[in-house]
């Protein structure tokens, strides 16, 4: 059975991943849609 500092370091990695993906969407979505603007 793993260690519980091993899972909490492994969670704490997910999360921090998530957010991450979480942050670039918002980024990439801003992005397109000053792109889609500049079109126009």
């Amino acid at each position: 059975m793993l260690s519980l500092r091993v899972i909490d370091a492994r969670t704490k990695h997910v999360m921090a991943l998530c957010s991450l993906t979480q942050e670039t969407r918002l980024i990439h979505a801003r992005h397109v849609a000053f792109l889609e603007m500049r079109k126009r």
